[in-house]
């Protein structure tokens, strides 16, 4: 009996798991303007009454949300089982509230001003000692700390000054003045050795231990790829060998549309060769790094696991790449350009579409 018992406690022991574990999606109500959340069977968990602010798309274990009740907006940050606490203490940035990422949430202290994180308790993981933060990636965030508030106009406002640290998620420094603004580091990368990396894809930072933390630098990253893989015996079986399994581009009748690369490739491989040329004239190509590119819905939800819970993109671990190639008049004037975009994935970058000037692809 005792034996029976304990299997039954152990299954409903189980079933909350699962049930705590599950990850609810939010839905639209088109009438009324709110949005509730929906379990993974399709269960309606909240039924819609959140706005404004609200920018959780997924509710994991917390979550910061805004409602409007009876004329009055109030907003808080709120657990699976219903509690709701640290009404004064939102995190607000571009009209929106922050949204669990690696189990962290932002929070700012209304007495001080400064940010810290809770938990998926609901506990303070991270004081509120800083500035401002990053989201945790691979257990790191870049914490600012000593900056000073200054108004661009009315509407505008900036941070300037103060020391941007590496952290971890025990609120220890790993890299003071950590000069990471100008790089998009992927955070995932992370390696740490007695000795500063040699490879030409890395940056390393000397770390308050002693030791050296190095990451991959995306924008290298690409122009390594592009150097040493993809323009390297460039012909119609590289191409489709380094593209995603779609490729997307823009018709004229029916906007932005995919096809599997295997068949667009066939169709348009030459013209996309001839164009590629434009890349050996370096003085004309620019590379850089980037949040988005146009991408057909289908395609989206297969890489839905590229944003987090916001809905925000991981641009540590899946950024987008561009090639621009521009042409110039013999004084200089622009002509026109080609657009070449490019996305990381778990299989390496890959060329997912592109724009080419004058001429219709199909």
């Amino acid at each position: 009996m005792k034996l029976k018992v304990f299997f039954l406690s152990l299954l409903a022991s189980c079933s909350v798991f699962a049930q705590k574990s599950d990850i609810w999606t939010s839905f639209y109500d088109d009438e009324e303007y709110l949005f509730g959340f929906k379990n993974s069977k399709g269960e309606v968990m909240i039924e819609p009454k959140f706005m404004g602010f609200t920018s959780a798309n997924k509710f994991d274990k917390i979550a910061a949300f805004m409602e409007d009740t009876n004329g009055e907006f109030s907003g808080y940050y709120m657990l699976k089982n219903g509690k709701k606490f640290a009404k004064d203490s939102l995190y607000v940035f571009d009209m929106a509230f922050d949204c669990e990422n690696e189990g962290f949430i932002k929070f700012r202290d209304p007495k001080t001003g400064n940010v810290g994180m809770f938990n998926t308790a609901g506990k303070v993981a991270i004081p509120a000692l800083y500035n401002d933060m990053t989201p945790f990636e691979n257990g790191l965030s870049v914490a600012l700390k000593g900056a000073k508030l200054t108004k661009e106009d009315d509407e505008h406002s900036f941070w300037a000054g103060g020391e941007n640290l590496l952290i971890n998620t025990k609120n220890e420094v790993l890299v003071k003045n950590f000069q990471n603004n100008q790089l998009t580091l992927d955070f995932h990368s992370l390696r740490i050795q007695s000795q500063p990396e040699k490879s030409a894809e890395r940056v390393s930072f000397l770390g308050t231990n002693g030791k050296y933390y190095s990451f991959i630098d995306n924008e290298k990253l690409f122009e390594n790829f592009l150097n040493q893989k993809f323009f390297k015996n460039l012909s119609k079986k590289s191409l489709l060998k380094n593209s995603y399994e779609k490729f997307v581009y823009w018709d004229e009748e029916k906007g932005w549309i995919s096809q599997p690369s295997k068949d667009f490739l066939e169709k348009n491989h030459a013209i996309l060769l001839e164009r590629l040329e434009g890349y050996k004239n370096k003085k004309n190509v620019q590379i850089r790094v980037d949040s988005s590119t146009p991408l057909t819905e289908d395609m989206e939800q297969k890489i839905q696991h590229h944003y987090n819970n916001c809905g925000r993109r991981n641009m540590s671990k899946y950024p987008f790449f561009s090639l621009v190639i521009t042409y110039y008049d013999e004084n200089g004037v622009i002509l026109d350009q080609d657009l070449f975009s490019f996305l990381r994935t778990e299989k390496g970058i890959k060329f997912i579409s592109c724009t080419i000037r004058n001429h219709t692809l199909k």
